[in-house]
């Protein structure tokens, strides 16, 4: 056969690697190239966002095909083919979507796939195509043959010089993570057929139907098919695709093990790659694992620190903090198993700090939404990772849903329940789109008010931004509830329009000129922060302090990389900070190097120290009260700034009453007006525009200065002064 010209596409949905750092289609590439043809693989990064970006990708791409014209145009997680037919339309290249065992809905508009159809494992469920599948099937669609054929390991080639597809070179991220491939599946083997929620559905007996996943997570096509290479050959294999990999992208200095359960050969591979320059092995685990086999996995934690090199946890499939989900889902295991997975995550971190890590990469597995979703389900989950300081695992808390392709046990469960719609929603494209998945098949909720409530969720965070969105979500929850026979269109625009308000009446106080009937600005300092992650006893429902975890146990370390700046001031936060073991000693250290302390008080204080400058957090008028009996276990040398955190509570009080009674009691320099967006009703955002302003009119009669934070900066230290690098001192 003559020689083909095969482009081969790896779309990313946003300028990001996001979780997809694939190499499967550079051993395709140079496989091709070795057989004689000519191919080439193209990087392409959309916006994400912004669908004139997107439009402008996508003609990108399509002049660079025509460039190249290619005979083949081979693709991945195919989400937006508009391009590919506008190409196949012109040129008469035929379109072919390579699998490798993630799940997806075939498009008829395809010519092929590769990696398609693998059949059954043991008879039982849908097997997982190995790499040897692919590259034989990917041989027999280009007309070759070669030695290796019938290899289970395939000889190790790779062609890493991609073509790259964005429109800003400043934000095209260089790949620094690349995947290895090693043994295909999964072993975990739980039957949706014993669950009641599957019960009567006609799911599994036609044994003509290869195409069903029939064993594992009920969302997941993996699960029941294991395939385990011999490990002496594995470990061999694997380590070739790092050392090929190495060698032609040195800049890489991290692995991702394309392998459901490594922990049994993980300690060989790393011994067997001991000499490469240090190496950072993400590898996927479940849950339970974690805690059953901790003991061997500290032994590979060894093993690592022993080569220089670093374990990194990611693709844990937690999925949700729900029962009742994890349930549908057949996960085998419970809301509080997870909580005590990520506990032993904890612990092994701060016992192998130097080579263990397992939240750096937020690679972690979640699906906070699916058809059946209800408010009280959402609500577990959410609540749960405020408790546990969860945020810290996940990106884009709500963007995660779940995705319906036709291989699942989940997806028969949502047709028969009536889930499945012939298009998403105006304004949703789902979860592909989004995130740079492959196509899925577009549902709907079937709880109107957790309909109201992703609509409302999703809305706060395209305005307010990640750092806030577990409040986010606290806040849609609480706004949909009684609500899901009401015009949705309309309630979102309510709210929509109402955080704007509130965004522009606490902006006011956040720009530099003031009229001469406005209250004076705080004299700012520069300053950094640090986290001591202390417990906070506030007792508020929507303390923030928690949302992501800090390791306490790091305070002395963290601080001492912060010094190494020379800030002028430290801010000591997270927490009630004044309850951490090591505070005095932090604070002593602080000043031995010439810095000033300010420390953030969001309760009572129970221990004595000094300070430069404090920043007192009121929520309730008893708080008043409360902090001025603890204000005699404080040295002071500075100023004093009142965050005054607006609330549901304080919407009804009398502010000017309050703001006299912290004026005469506490005797700020700076008041702040902070706005967490949970602690304000979304049906009472004007009232919190009103509130806003009497506060203004009280300051201005005590003679107070007058700040605020952003809205979308929440109510934690660790997100304003991360974000303004400033901590407001007396005019």
């Amino acid at each position: 056969m003559s020689p083909r010209r095969v482009a081969l596409v790896v779309p990313y949905g946003e300028a990001s690697e996001s979780f997809f750092p694939d190499t499967l289609l550079s051993w395709l590439s140079a496989r091709a190239r070795r057989h004689g043809h000519e191919s080439r693989v193209f990087r392409v990064y959309y916006d994400g966002r912004d669908p004139a970006r997107d439009e402008a990708v996508r003609a990108r791409l399509v002049e660079a095909l025509d460039r190249f014209a290619p005979t083949d145009v081979l693709v991945e997680r195919v989400f937006d083919l508009a391009p590919l037919l506008e190409v196949r339309a012109r040129r008469g290249a035929k379109l072919v979507m390579v699998c490798r065992g993630d799940g997806f809905d075939p498009d008829p508009r395809l010519d092929g796939w590769i990696g398609r159809a693998p059949g059954r494992h043991k008879g039982r469920t849908r097997r997982t195509p190995t790499i040897a599948d692919i590259v034989r099937e990917h041989d027999a669609w280009l007309g070759d043959t070669d030695d290796d054929a019938g290899a289970s390991l395939p000889r190790v080639e790779l062609d890493l010089a991609h073509e790259v597809i964005a429109l800003d070179d400043a934000r095209i991220p260089t790949p620094r993570l690349r995947t290895l491939f090693a043994s295909v599946g999964c072993p975990y083997a739980g039957d949706p057929r014993k669950s009641a929620f599957y019960a009567g559905l006609p799911l599994l007996d036609d044994p003509s139907d290869d195409s069903l996943s029939l064993l594992g997570c009920a969302f997941c096509p993996m699960g029941g098919d294991y395939q385990r290479a011999d490990e002496g050959a594995l470990v061999a294999w694997v380590a070739a695709q790092a050392r090929a990999i190495r060698e032609a992208a040195p800049d890489t200095d991290g692995f991702v093990l394309s392998d459901q359960a490594p922990l049994s050969y993980l300690s060989r591979l790393i011994d067997a790659t001991a000499s490469l320059p240090s190496v950072r092995w993400l590898v996927a685990m479940r849950a339970d694992v974690i805690v059953r086999d901790r003991a061997r996995l500290e032994r590979t934690i060894e093993r690592a620190r022993a080569a220089g090199h670093t374990i990194s946890l990611y693709l844990t499939g937690f999925e949700s903090f729900s029962d009742r989900e994890l349930e549908r889902y057949v996960k085998g295991t419970t809301s509080a198993e997870l909580v005590r997975a990520v506990d032993t995550m904890r612990a092994l971190a701060r016992e192998h700090r130097d080579a263990f890590r397992y939240g750096e990469d937020r690679g972690h597995s979640l699906i906070l939404w699916s058809p059946w979703t209800s408010l009280d389900d959402l609500g577990q989950s959410t609540e749960t990772m405020r408790a546990h300081g969860l945020r810290e695992l996940f990106w884009d808390l709500g963007r995660n849903r779940l995705r319906l392709t036709h291989e699942l046990p989940i997806t028969r469960a949502a047709e028969r329940d009536g889930a499945i719609v012939d298009r998403w929603d105006e304004g949703d494209d789902g979860a592909a789109r989004g995130k740079g998945y492959a196509s899925e098949r577009p549902w709907r909720f079937l709880d109107r008010e957790t309909a109201l409530a992703h609509r409302v969720a999703s809305d706060l965070r395209e305005r307010l931004g990640r750092d806030t969105e577990l409040a986010q979500l606290r806040a849609a929850i609480a706004f949909a509830r009684g609500r899901g026979d009401e015009d949705a269109s309309r309630l979102v625009r309510e709210v929509s329009d109402g955080v704007d308000r509130l965004d522009r009446a606490l902006a006011r106080w956040l720009s530099g000129a003031r009229a001469a009937t406005d209250p004076a600005r705080g004299a700012f300092v520069r300053a950094e922060v640090l986290d001591v992650g202390a417990a906070c006893a506030c007792g508020r429902p929507w303390c923030a302090e928690r949302d992501a975890f800090v390791e306490p146990t790091w305070a002395r370390a963290r601080l001492d990389a912060l010094l190494e700046t020379s800030p002028s001031t430290v801010v000591i936060a997270g927490g009630d900070a004044t309850t951490h073991p090591e505070i005095e000693a932090l604070v002593a250290r602080v000043r031995g190097r010439g810095s000033k302390v300010c420390i953030a008080l969001p309760s009572p204080a129970s221990r004595l120290f000094a300070c430069d400058a404090l920043s007192m957090d009121v929520g309730a008028p008893e708080d008043v009260s409360r902090l001025v009996s603890s204000l005699d276990a404080f040295v002071f040398e500075g100023a004093r700034e009142v965050r005054l955190l607006l609330n549901d509570a304080l919407l009804d009080h009398d502010l000017e009453g309050l703001v006299g009674s912290m004026a005469r009691s506490l005797a700020p320099d700076v008041l702040r007006m902070v706005v967490p967006i949970d602690a304000i009703a979304l049906s009472r955002l004007d009232d919190a525009c009103a509130a806003i302003d009497r506060l203004a009119r009280a300051a201005k009669s005590r003679e107070l200065a007058l700040e605020a934070s952003p809205l979308a900066a929440g109510p934690t230290w660790r997100a304003r002064c991360v974000q303004r690098r400033t901590v407001t001192r007396a005019a």
